[in-house]
């Protein structure tokens, strides 16, 4: 895999369909287009509520820095 490579994915969730005799809750699946990274994990820095990464991308370089809560 391409650090950023475009990957389509299904995703579901509930919605509430109306006709003409009422509402119900109903499912609904969407097809969306989602960039797929590999990160490769330079560093971790450990908060109270929250961790820190300094990350880069293992094939084609980029170095980034990422949240966690």
């Amino acid at each position: 895999m391409v650090c950023g490579e475009a990957q389509k994915s299904e995703v579901s969730g509930w919605v509430r369909c109306w006709t003409w005799h009422g509402s119900w809750l109903c499912r609904k699946t969407t097809t969306q287009t989602l960039n797929a990274y590999n990160f490769a994990i330079l560093r971790r820095r450990d908060r109270f509520f929250s961790a820190n990464y300094q990350a880069c991308c293992e094939f084609g370089g980029g170095e980034f820095d990422l949240s966690e809560w």
